[in-house]
């Protein structure tokens, strides 16, 4: 009799604490220790919850008692692990192509240089090859943005050049964004502020019906600044709430962890990554599988944009920087 009574109550802690794991979002604790960890790597997620059948398994073979009393356990991590594999599958894991040009599109290329380590030359090469329109790139200093910028000019791809330094010694707590010239002019609005720590840098156009650009770059979410990051996150679901926007950077957020803070994946934006089926390409850290890491860098569009094209290169490593960089298209709706 007792032992049917543990099973029962393991049973149904098994069952809450995996519903709560797996869509923390249904009862608002996306942003809440300990869910904001929990929602991090559905595959990582996946790989534990078969790990604990096995060793239940493993438990169940050395005596009767506990077999009885952990099946629902295990009854209940496979269904955690099944529902989350499904969930990988649907947000998808392949780059998709851009078929053909269409007038008006702009490619975003992202990416958290992590101090710069990847150097200029390698950063440079790379939007070159996206045949970038915007150049996103957190934890890049002045110095290293405008040498980019220079071999790019060089390579017949002007650019400007905004930045943001909270401090010129700390290399993580510097911003900058590249605007292709024929986008038009792009100033620094300061008067919408910035994210907390880590800058992040609001760009309007001085041309009618330009998007306004932001490269962003939130806090990450250490169990001490959790009110920080969600400080972060709020002013740049915000930043999405106005017209003709298009955003991008590291969130160190997934899109489980934005759900709620507007009607749409980010304020009002969508995710190129979610919606066109790569959103299970973890972009961080760049040295673990791609399907084992966590997508926490993100290219979100107002409803003016929709994407065609998405790269997040799953064979990478952490030579260059512990991130994988983003490369979106995006085509004005109309067309």
């Amino acid at each position: 009799m007792l032992t049917r009574i543990v099973a029962w109550v393991l049973g149904v802690v098994a069952l809450v604490v995996g519903a709560l794991c797996f869509w923390p979002e249904l009862f608002g604790l996306q942003r809440s220790n300990p869910y904001v960890y929990a929602v991090a790597s559905r595959g990582v997620a996946v790989l534990v919850a078969l790990i604990g059948v096995a060793v239940i398994a493993i438990l169940g073979i050395l005596g009767k008692r506990a077999r009885r009393m952990l099946r629902p356990v295990s009854f209940w991590l496979l269904v955690f692990a099944v529902a989350s594999g499904l969930l990988v599958y649907n947000r998808g894991w392949s780059n998709v192509a851009v078929a053909d040009v269409k007038a008006g599109q702009i490619t975003v290329f992202s990416w958290n240089t992590m101090g710069g380590k990847a150097g200029a030359k390698s950063i440079a090469t790379q939007a070159l090859e996206a045949k970038a329109d915007v150049v996103s790139l957190p934890e890049t200093t002045l110095a290293v943005a405008n040498e980019i910028k220079a071999l790019m000019a060089v390579a017949g791809h002007p650019m400007t050049v905004l930045h943001i330094a909270f401090d010129n010694d700390y290399k993580a707590h510097s911003t900058a964004l590249l605007i292709s010239t024929a986008l038009g002019s792009y100033v620094l609005d300061e008067s919408q502020g910035t994210t907390s720590t880590s800058p992040s840098i609001v760009a309007r156009p001085e041309r009618a019906g330009s998007p306004t650009i932001v490269a962003a770059h939130a806090i990450s979410p250490a169990p001490d600044q959790l009110d920080v990051w969600r400080k972060d996150l709020t002013w740049l679901a915000q930043r999405c709430s106005q017209a003709n926007v298009i955003m991008a950077g590291d969130f160190n957020a997934t899109v489980d962890n934005t759900a709620g803070l507007g009607p749409a994946v980010m304020g009002n934006c969508g995710d190129a990554a979610l919606k066109l089926g790569a959103a299970s390409i973890g972009t961080w850290p760049s040295n673990l599988p791609s399907l084992l890491g966590t997508q926490i860098d993100h290219v979100f569009f107002s409803s003016e944009w929709q994407p065609v094209g998405i790269t997040i290169t799953p064979s990478f490593s952490d030579k260059l920087s512990d991130h994988r960089p983003v490369i979106a298209t995006l085509v004005p709706v109309a067309n």
